[in-house]
């Protein structure tokens, strides 16, 4: 056992130093959460902080008890391997400065965007509510597939010709059913099963009204959908595959004037080594991200930088400060349908409540488990996909389940996948096309 043993005691070492981002020498409950969240240790972690009579774990229990568990053959190795692999993907800027650098860029004191007055694209609010489509999501348990079956917390998510189920806390999907590949769905009491293929995925609700809704809903939408057979190997499990952005669809300069609205996305691939690294670390083509707003019929963009914070810059000043040449890429993603009358009230409230906050991203915003601030708090701060989080959560298009501390520029993305709620949903990306200079002189 001895060789066995160092190894994963090495390994277990290397988890705990990744989780104890403050250095205080021991795990609190929400980085052991964390690390259930982001990794496939849950029953073991369950099992740690059973047997711990502490709040806050050390590290020799920590170690002890996967040196345990890999000597009682509960777990192997390569599940700790993996697992700190992860870890290292997900947090390896924590302690890093790249991490805390801020975004900045000059001359934005003289083209911001104060005040209320937020219409839509030719000043004129749709009249009409929008009808949301028949969308489901809710909180579930998913029974898991490995050899020690077990019920696990999930929310689940009906739209868009798909299920896709998530750990609460986590802004990627677990998993993908797309409803082309189920043959069948059958409910028993509390429970329902749907079936892909040679494949079973097993739900159980919290009523068995809750269990109706589900079946009935997805078995309406099945009889919209041509089923297929579906592919071999783990179809429901989601890579990200990030597209060249090159060759993404274009959208000109002039068109996002006229036609981009409040709620589209702006996402930025940002030149400098800093930022590059902060992409490879969260596995996405963008370092930062902003949110369309029009303010009296002006296009500007709501957003955190490092100084002076939180505020909504001129779109135009891209082109007119040269702000453009600070970035290798800007990519548009359309919100779909528009925002309702009331939902465009909320967001200049919210507008007004955040503008003028500071800029803060540190360890303990990242560890965060939920928020105990309202959104304009004097004493709240932002960073750039925390703000975004947070007005669309405020707006009811994000999971509440999810903190808005766990959203990365990336997550914004169409590779990520963010699911909203309520019918919407973010269109494709498309990189923005910029005069020359010297040409916009002249118009």
């Amino acid at each position: 056992m001895g060789n066995t043993a160092a190894k994963t005691g090495k390994m277990a070492h290397e988890i705990f130093v990744i989780l104890d981002a403050n250095k205080s020498g021991t795990l609190d409950m929400q980085e052991i959460l964390y690390l259930s969240e982001h990794t496939g240790l849950d029953d073991d972690l369950s099992d740690l902080v059973k047997a711990s009579k502490e709040k806050e774990i050390c590290l020799d229990v920590f170690k002890d008890h996967f040196v345990h568990r890999v000597h009682e053959k509960k777990i192997n190795i390569s599940a700790l391997r993996s697992a700190a692999f992860q870890l290292k993907n997900h947090k390896s800027l924590l302690r890093s400065d790249v991490m805390y650098s801020r975004h900045n860029r000059a001359g934005y004191g003289d083209h911001q965007m104060g005040g209320e007055g937020m219409v839509s694209p030719r000043g004129v609010v749709e009249l009409n509510e929008h009808k949301f489509s028949n969308t489901l999501h809710g909180k579930v348990m998913k029974e898991t597939n490995g050899f020690h079956k077990a019920w696990q917390d999930r929310t689940l998510f009906l739209e868009g010709g798909c299920l896709r189920y998530y750990k609460v806390g986590t802004v990627r999907p677990t998993g993908e059913i797309p409803l082309k590949y189920v043959s069948d769905v059958k409910k028993d009491g509390f429970r329902f099963k749907v079936t892909t293929g040679n494949r079973k995925f097993d739900f159980k609700c919290f009523s068995e009204k809750d269990c109706d809704d589900w079946v009935n809903n997805i078995s309406a939408e099945l009889k919209t959908v041509r089923i297929e057979t579906p592919p071999r190997g783990k179809f429901w499990k989601l890579e990200i595959k990030d597209a060249r952005l090159n060759d993404l669809r274009t959208i000109t300069y002039k068109e996002v004037l006229r036609n981009v609205t409040t709620g589209d996305i702006l996402l930025f691939q940002t030149k400098g080594i800093g930022p590059s690294i902060i992409r490879r670390a969260t596995h996405s083509p963008y370092d930062h991200v902003g949110l369309f707003v029009r303010k009296r019929g002006l296009l500007g963009v709501l957003e955190s930088l490092g100084e002076p914070g939180v505020l909504v810059s001129r779109f135009r000043a891209f082109l007119e400060q040269n702000w453009l040449h600070q970035y290798t890429h800007l990519v548009v993603r359309k919100l779909k349908p528009k925002l309702t009358k009331s939902a465009l009230i909320e967001l200049a409230k919210f507008c007004k409540g955040v503008e003028g906050k500071k800029y803060s991203l540190t360890p303990a915003k990242l560890l965060r488990r939920e928020s105990t601030m309202a959104f304009d708090d004097k004493d709240r701060t932002y960073f750039c996909s925390e703000l975004v989080a947070k007005a669309l959560k405020h707006l009811e298009l994000l999971r509440e389940d999810c903190p808005s501390t766990e959203y990365v520029p990336g997550s914004f993305g169409e590779s990520h996948r963010v699911t909203l709620m309520n019918g919407y949903s973010y269109g494709p990306e498309m990189r923005i096309i910029f005069p020359s200079r010297e040409r916009s002189k002249t118009h």
